[in-house]
């Protein structure tokens, strides 16, 4: 049997893994219902780029300011407590907007309260499921839990946005997100067969504040964590594609929701090919170098993006802005975990997602620069400044970056 083959049934054979695992591929695939859904209604109630980021600034924001105290809860709580109470919240806040959408009533500033409120949640349950995945299975086999994890999320995004967009066109918006509460709700039922907590890596001693600056400290300290970190923060240029897909769907190729569904598709299905390609391959020794040269690739992808010509171009663009944003995310998750001690995990990768969602402060200014020189113009800009900035990382700060 095949080395990667025999190493992915050693790890689904982990006590609860499996069903993590299922937990999750439902909760990928209606949130990826759920963001087509929104990004719709939003390109049917605006046509300005601007608002359309203000929506993503929302959730966005709301990640970034409570990523970090996040961290402390989760490395202070039982995981499985907190991912369940997540998914049942999520799903309340769903079903909120849901009866806004049936009574007719729906407005821009319900969304951005859906969005902030979701966001609060999302920044508690992401590094609770990545941590607990280490509780479920171990240090050593992580990186391919992790692989394994992301290849169900690609899956979820291709069926999710392929099967969102045609749904929405069939039954509306009110419908996808009727279903998507149905699914999230199952996702956190699920939960309850796993037998392991995820026990808490901290006692609460001291004060959150406390512990948040214990985490930064031994980041700081260590330049190969903080200098990767730093090539994370490009986010904040690379998070241009959120505003920009729907813009270039519906205004600069004339899509419709059908296509605009198959266009995210098919970055999902390069996010597949990714993970599914990280599942049978080993660990990369220098996990600097590499998220540092993933998040280059996707600045490279939104530059040409840019120059969208046809249909066929832009599903070639996505297949490869997918792909390399699944390794981005595969090895910035397991290389963070790895590289600290455990009772930090919660922390450090807090700080990870924190910065992977700078991408927000850079929607409403390419939202406007969009509605002034163009959409193409716009994304190309968004995309050469990170570019410069990674190259010149990796051109100077290799040495220190291959430490990770």
């Amino acid at each position: 049997m095949p080395a990667g083959l025999s190493g992915s049934l050693d790890v689904l054979r982990a006590r609860g893994f499996g069903v993590l695992l299922a937990s999750n591929l439902l909760q990928f695939l209606f949130f990826q219902v759920l963001s087509l859904a929104m990004i719709w209604l939003l390109t049917d109630m605006t046509s300005s780029r601007a608002v359309i980021g203000q929506v993503g600034i929302a959730q966005g924001a709301t990640v970034f300011l409570v990523a970090p105290l996040a961290g402390v809860l989760v490395d202070r709580s039982a995981k499985r407590r907190l991912l369940i109470g997540g998914r049942l919240l999520v799903t309340g806040v769903v079903l909120a907007v849901w009866a806004v959408l049936a009574a007719g009533q729906i407005q821009i500033w319900h969304l951005v309260a859906a969005s902030i409120a979701a966001g609060a949640i999302l920044a508690v349950m992401g590094p609770a499921a990545q941590t607990y995945t280490h509780d479920l299975v171990g240090g050593e086999r992580l990186p391919r839990a992790i692989a394994l994890n992301a290849t169900g999320s690609a899956v979820s995004q291709v069926l999710g946005q392929s099967s969102g967009g045609v749904f929405v066109a069939l039954v509306g918006v009110a419908g996808a997100y009727a279903v998507s509460a149905g699914g999230l709700l199952t996702a956190a039922l699920l939960l309850l067969a796993i037998p392991v907590a995820g026990a808490p890596m901290i006692r609460a001693r001291g004060s959150a504040l406390g512990d948040l600056r214990e985490g930064l400290a031994h980041v700081l300290s260590r330049p190969p964590l903080w200098l990767t970190l730093l090539g994370a923060a490009m986010a904040v240029f690379n998070g241009a594609l959120y505003v920009m897909r729907p813009a270039f769907a519906r205004w600069v190729m004339d899509l419709g929701a059908e296509g605009f569904g198959i266009l995210q598709a098919t970055g999902g299905a390069g996010t597949l090919l990714a993970a599914v390609s990280i599942v049978f391959l080993p660990a990369p020794r220098r996990y600097g170098l590499w998220i540092t040269g993933a998040m280059l690739a996707y600045a490279v992808c939104l530059v040409l993006y840019s120059y969208a010509f046809s249909f066929a171009y832009l599903l070639v663009i996505e297949f490869a802005t997918g792909f390399v944003a699944q390794l981005w995310n595969v090895w910035a998750i397991s290389g963070f975990q790895l590289a600290v001690p455990e009772e930090m995990r919660g922390r450090v990768l807090s700080i990870v997602m924190m910065l992977a969602q700078l991408g927000f402060v850079g929607y409403y200014p390419i939202g406007l620069l969009a509605d002034r020189i163009g959409d193409q113009l716009a994304l190309r800009i968004f995309g050469l400044i990170p570019c410069v900035i990674l190259a010149l990382m990796l051109i100077f700060g290799w040495r220190v970056l291959r430490r990770m």
